[in-house]
């Protein structure tokens, strides 16, 4: 028991896809941002390869009902990237900056995004996410508990994935996230993810590494 929550630790999970153990979180940045004397949250996930830890072959006589349940699509589409600022600047309010600390953090649970059909413009959701495809993401609970030896924070979060990048656009698909040993960030003025200052040149790499079949390498 001990060892499988250990393994759940920072890994992130889509049910019902073809890997019920997870993913790896391969890197996970959190920032901290003031706005009209609010502290805001931003989080920028990107998992492992979805088959880094164990390949699928497909069986070519087996039809998938969906494309969710079918390992072939999962390995042309790579890894996640789940990110309030690495396509835009979303983020999700968290508290007046007076009220910032470990104490208030600790133990808090925000909802984010809870009613996406009452957003006109999914561009102004609090994340953007690269699933299997541009698909988009809401529904969030993102809880903080803090561990009283270090005073680092395990985050657990839970939301809703949505297949808009095929043309679906309900929010039918569940995903979960856990994540430990986090510090908690310091609040900056402004923040420019790395994202935003990196070349155009990487970021076209990157594009096509998605676009690419599994074990492709560009060069």
């Amino acid at each position: 028991m001990l060892v499988e929550r250990l393994m759940a630790i920072n890994r992130i999970f889509f049910e019902n896809n073809p890997w019920p153990e997870g993913h790896p979180v391969k890197s996970f940045k959190w920032g901290a941002k003031l706005k009209d004397d609010y502290v805001w949250f931003d989080f920028h996930l990107e998992s492992a390869d979805y088959y880094s830890e164990r390949d699928i072959e497909d069986d070519e006589d087996l039809e998938y009902e969906t494309d969710w349940a079918a390992p072939i699509v999962w390995g042309n589409y790579h890894n996640c990237t789940l990110s309030t600022n690495y396509w835009h600047d979303g983020g999700f309010k968290v508290c007046k900056a007076s009220e910032y600390s470990p104490e208030f953090l600790d133990g808090l649970e925000l909802s984010v995004d809870m009613h996406p059909e009452q957003i006109k413009e999914w561009d102004e959701l609090a994340f953007h996410i690269y699933l299997l495809g541009h698909d988009a993401a809401a529904c969030h609970k993102i809880r903080f508990v803090r561990n009283p030896s270090n005073g680092k924070f395990s985050i657990f979060w839970v939301g809703r994935i949505a297949q808009a990048y095929i043309g679906d656009y309900e929010f039918r698909h569940n995903f979960k996230v856990n994540l430990s040993h986090c510090d908690m960030p310091k609040v900056e003025q402004s923040i420019t993810s790395q994202s935003t200052r990196t070349a155009k040149f990487p970021r076209l790499l990157a594009w096509l590494r998605h676009l690419m079949p599994k074990n492709t390498k560009i060069w």
